[in-house]
């Protein structure tokens, strides 16, 4: 981890000429030269019987030859027509996805709304236990849980990608693209936009940052992951804004615009993609983004949980006996079927001519439900769907509901643990120490993780040695290579800790004291202005 600096080098420029030299050399060179005869020959012999070329004697083609011009020309095809394939998937996924934007546009098709349970019977999305950090066996047990849970979706997801192509050999192998970090989101919901399903889910994914040397091996992956999460949550330009119990969706349907809705669809495939690879990201859905995406049911825990005093002194008097009579002496008049005032979002009607019905017992439940989904949904029905199509283009539902995988279970395999457990942490790492002092400089580090750091500074302590400030789902036992503490017999007492992200390797130096060690610490998780090698 250093600062990047603009400036020539060289080395990279010389290592490609003299690549070039050599492939050159090796090409032409005497064994190649007798393939390339050997190959070829057949070929020249057949375009010698061509009419214009009978002053060409050639002499007769063998069944070698013939083999290895049959093998030459079927790699040609196969390869030309797995290209062409892949670039009709990109213009294909475009063509499909606009098509579902502007089905979204249109007023007429305009989905359904999702209906409110106004018993408090289903439950709003509890934050999930390990995502605060639960100990115990318990949670190691809802931790293993999950973990099967997701590698039982991405391999069904797999096997039904693999269904609907002719041969395994059209799916592709790798995706590798390039990103600029000051522009991490936008660039990432291009990517989202643009990739087919069959790339985002193959089985080699890295990533290369603009201006950056780094080289991924894994590092630099959970990085770009944990920085388009950080993004969403505190960039302006995010599609996303904070509510009471997560991140939603912001902005009204009226406004929105063709690009916002690419952006929601290009963010559910992030979503889900996210999940399925096993890179939990640093942001916490709302309930009602996660029963949404699952398809569960609404109820008024949801509206609890988004806004308490407005369940309170507006939805729960109505439920009681006599309690419409109550509400509209309280108010000073009579209850219509329009929305409750609530800002930013201006007063409308629940229904068509709702300003001039008036409410009675007889439809009091019809009135708290569109109002509990007004509230709940605040105008951005359109924006919740083309998130939904999005995330069921890389994770159908069928796969959802077939596992039986609930909001709270989604919440989790999303967000992760924002409390990494320091005993785990150390039970599933190892040391590099040769001597009694490295020894005890590793010692501090650990006491200093469990007693010193609370949980922000361990996610990001957790974000700076490995890319990702979340730990993998199943916890610090998944961590691929397992994380490694190593005191550097280089350097000073002066010099702060450095991290190699692609190994999960922290690198200390022999300092004198704990504090010595913690003020070392801090000071390198406070500097975010560094890159990822």
């Amino acid at each position: 981890r250093a600062q990047r600096r603009r400036r020539l080098h060289l080395l990279p420029i010389v290592l490609k000429d003299i690549f070039i030299t050599l492939a050159a050399f090796l090409l032409t060179a005497q064994p190649f030269l007798w393939l390339w005869s050997f190959l070829l020959a057949p070929l020249w012999r057949l375009c010698a019987r061509l009419p214009g070329l009978s002053q060409v004697h050639p002499g007769p083609v063998h069944w070698e030859e013939f083999v290895a011009l049959a093998v030459l020309l079927w790699l040609g095809l196969r390869i030309a027509y797995i290209n062409w394939y892949h670039n009709t998937q990109r213009l294909l996924v475009t063509r499909h996805l606009d098509d579902l934007l502007y089905a979204l546009l249109e007023p007429p098709r305009m989905p359904a709304r999702p209906s409110v349970d106004l018993d408090f019977e289903t439950e709003a999305v509890p934050v999930p236990a390990p995502l605060f950090g639960a100990r115990g066996d318990q949670a190691a047990e809802a931790e293993e849980r999950l973990q099967r849970l997701r590698k039982e979706l991405l391999t069904e997801r797999q096997r039904e990608m693999q269904e609907d192509v002719v041969s395994v050999a059209l799916l592709p192998q790798s995706l590798h693209f390039f990103v600029r970090r000051k522009h991490v989101l936008q660039d990432a919901l291009n990517i989202f936009w643009q990739c087919p399903l069959s790339e985002l889910l193959a089985p080699n994914m890295s990533v290369s940052f603009e201006g950056e040397k780094g080289i991924d091996a894994g590092g630099l992956l959970r990085d770009w992951f944990d920085s388009v999460g950080q993004a969403l949550t505190a960039t302006s330009t995010s599609p996303l804004m904070s509510e009471c119990d997560g991140l939603a969706p912001q902005g009204g349907d009226e406004e929105l615009t063709l690009q916002d809705l690419r952006s929601f669809v290009a963010l559910g495939r992030f979503f889900a993609t996210a999940l399925l690879r096993g890179h939990p990201l640093p942001l916490h859905l709302s309930s009602v983004c996660c029963k949404l995406l699952v398809q569960a049911q609404l109820s008024l825990c949801d509206v609890k949980s988004l806004d308490p005093d407005f369940c309170q002194h507006r939805v729960m008097p109505l439920l009681e006996r006599h309690g419409l009579q109550k509400l509209e002496k309280a108010l000073g008049e009579h209850l219509t079927f329009m929305a409750a005032a609530v800002w930013p979002w201006p007063v409308k009607e629940l229904l068509p001519g709702g300003a001039t019905r008036r409410v009675y017992d007889s439809d009091r439940r019809e009135y708290l439900e569109l109002l509990c989904q007004e509230r709940l949904l605040g105008g951005k029905l359109r924006s919740y769907c083309a998130l939904q199509q999005g995330f069921w283009d890389v994770l159908p539902l069928h796969l959802l509901q077939r596992s039986c995988v609930s909001a709270a279970d989604l919440s989790s395999m999303i967000s992760g643990s924002c409390d990494p457990d320091p005993q785990e942490w150390r039970l599933y790492s190892s040391s590099c120490t040769a001597n009694r002092l490295q020894k005890q400089v590793v010692e501090w580090f650990w006491d200093a993780v469990q007693t010193d750091l609370n949980a922000e500074q361990r996610c990001r302590l957790l974000r700076f040695a490995t890319g990702s400030s979340r730990p993998p789902p199943g916890g610090f036992a998944e961590l691929r290579p397992p994380f490694a503490v190593e005191v550097s017999p280089l350097g000073s007492e002066h010099h702060l800790p450095t991290a190699h992200t692609c190994v999960n390797k922290l690198v200390l130096h022999s300092y004198r004291s704990k504090a010595q060690l913690l003020e070392k610490l801090l000071s390198a998780l406070v500097d975010d202005t560094f890159g990822t090698a």
